[in-house]
């Protein structure tokens, strides 16, 4: 009876309006020049120590990559260097014992091991590791730290220090007394294969390693004695061992078969081929997760005899009779190449490149897994989830909800870059950092810049503008929301109920005394149960105010 009273007295009308609209902006434009970059700003490389945001980024003033650093708040986003050398791409920046590590060239010392305090002052290299000049030149010599890798409180890295052809084992504490080469000189042991490529798993880590006469597997404690082959026999060939279920997977290859497979290892069982013929793609790029007991692999029958498949879904349950192919979603030999899983809303999402990039889900069954949307851009970025929602893309950005309605590109307009190099994203702070071509509301850009995705609920406080003031309550509501206006100067605006990103909209009309107190009842019998934005706005759909409520039924 009172529902229908308080209806009868409003008369209010309801609407619902879907938008693409989110709440996008440019953080900085860090390059202003076109000297170098042609204007392009390139962030990349996204490490967080100390609540600080750092990424790797060019000015224009001079040539090559600089430390960038930026607070929770964005109003500080700053260069810290280093700035002078042969401008050397500053490569594996890494975050250990409230320093930042990295390589760079200063111009004077070769390709070296740099740290940095998060300043100016306290950015300088770390070690010489392979000092003097390239025989018979006068170029300096470069050690060329790399794998930059934290285990065990410590910190891994390979370098080239002359005493073999090959790149060494080092470890670190962080102090040069502290910092050893593992097996001393000449030892066979050092990383080789694709870069970047150590796990941790159990303080100790994984690598593929030189063995005087090829490469095998390889574990290390931080310690010469715990440095130890584990097995001549297979070669890593993609770019990262995975972590699952207390057990490392990754692709190998045989060194005396040369057949390529996925290999399983534990300190129990050891190291298990799960299954011969199936490797990685051609880039190089895997994935594989854990989900509902199984695991999902991206893999390519190398011997196309399954109904000559491409590069498609495989599963495994980490035994080699259950590891097999689960979906061939290009039929034939073409290739679906799914990449980027992501488990979200208790389903395990993933993008396909085929018919023009696709997002797929699965329940963890055959019958369960179906397309969601087709034609968002194939590979790319990894499938970010922030308050809820999916966010991924290659040229463009796109917000999904797992549903095919749901899934849409996102405005205002940015452009993606598809170098490999600068897929990185970060959520740090609850906002999603990236690097693209932002177009303002003149559909200028300002270069491939430093760009968020703003926390939804960030920035949302009372305005002092035309109405000055209001009032929502219940707050949690679950029938009925009151709105209490507090000095309108406008007659003719409405009072919206919006999700966070601004995507549906519950819109209730109203006339508006000009001064005074005014209150609006709102029925949300239809609202879902969640966070949801209150706002006044005016004719021109100009938002005045805004306060958050929960809606709990």
């Amino acid at each position: 009876m009172k529902k229908k009273q308080i209806l009868s007295i409003l008369s209010l009308s309801l609407t619902i309006v879907s938008f693409a609209q989110t709440n996008l902006t440019l953080v900085k434009d860090i390059n202003t020049s076109t000297t170098y970059g042609i204007g392009n700003g390139d962030p990349s490389a996204f490490t967080v120590m100390n609540n600080k945001l750092y990424f790797l980024g060019n000015d224009g003033v001079t040539p090559g990559e600089k430390i960038f650093i930026t607070d929770i708040t964005n109003t500080n986003t700053e260069m810290i260097g280093p700035v002078a050398g042969a401008g050397t791409a500053i490569t594996n920046i890494t975050a250990y014992n409230n320093r930042l590590y990295f390589y760079f060239n200063d111009g004077i010392n070769g390709i070296e091991l740099w740290s940095s305090d998060g300043t100016t002052a306290g950015t300088s290299m770390f070690n010489d590791f392979r000092p003097g000049l390239v025989s018979g030149t006068n170029i300096p010599a470069s050690s060329t730290p790399e794998n930059l890798t934290v285990c065990n409180n410590l910190l891994f890295f390979t370098a080239f220090d002359g005493t073999a052809n090959f790149a060494q084992l080092f470890v670190t504490d962080g102090t040069l007394g502290g910092t050893i080469k593992l097996g001393g000189v000449g030892a066979n042991l050092a990383s080789s294969g694709p870069a970047g490529k150590f796990m941790t798993y159990n303080n100790k880590i994984y690598f593929t390693g030189n063995t005087g006469s090829g490469y095998g597997f390889w574990e290390s404690d931080g310690t010469v004695s715990g440095t130890k082959l584990i097995t001549s026999s297979i070669n890593l060939l993609e770019s990262s061992y995975n972590l699952i279920n207390n057990a490392l997977y990754f692709y190998a290859s045989s060194n005396a078969t040369a057949m390529q497979g996925i290999y399983r290892f534990d300190n129990t069982l050891g190291l298990q081929l799960l299954k011969d013929t199936v490797g990685p793609s051609t880039s190089g790029t895997t994935d594989f997760i854990e989900f509902n007991g199984q695991i999902f692999i991206s893999g390519y029958d190398l011997t196309n005899s399954q109904n000559n498949i491409g590069y498609e879904l495989w599963v495994s349950d980490g035994t080699p009779a259950g590891t097999k192919l689960f979906k061939d979603i290009n039929l034939g030999s073409g290739n679906s190449k799914p990449h980027n899983f992501t488990i979200y809303n208790s389903h395990l999402y993933f993008l396909t490149i085929h018919n023009g990039g696709e997002l797929w889900e699965t329940d963890g069954t055959l019958g369960g897994t179906v397309l969601v949307k087709t034609s968002t851009g194939g590979s790319g970025r990894n499938i970010n989830v922030l308050y809820n929602k999916m966010y991924f893309g290659q040229a463009y950005m796109w917000e999904s909800d797992g549903t095919p309605s749901g899934t849409f590109q996102i405005t205002p307009t940015i452009t993606l870059d598809n170098t490999y190099n600068h897929y990185a994203s970060i959520i740090f702070n609850q906002e999603l950092y990236f690097d693209a071509y932002y177009l303002d509301v003149s559909s200028n850009s300002s270069g491939l810049e430093l760009c968020k995705l703003n926390n939804p609920l960030s920035g949302i406080n009372d305005s002092p503008d035309l109405i000055s003031q209001i009032n929502v309550y219940p707050n949690p509501s679950n029938e009925f929301v009151m709105v209490e206006l507090f000095n309108p100067t406008q007659k003719n605006i409405s009072v919206v109920i919006s999700d966070v990103l601004g995507k549906q909209t519950i819109q209730k009309s109203a006339a508006c005394y000009s001064t005074g107190k005014q209150t609006i009842t709102l029925n949300i019998n239809d609202v879902p149960n969640g966070i949801w934005l209150i706002s006044v706005v005016d004719e021109a759909n100009q938002k005045l105010t805004t306060q958050k409520i929960v809606i709990q039924k």
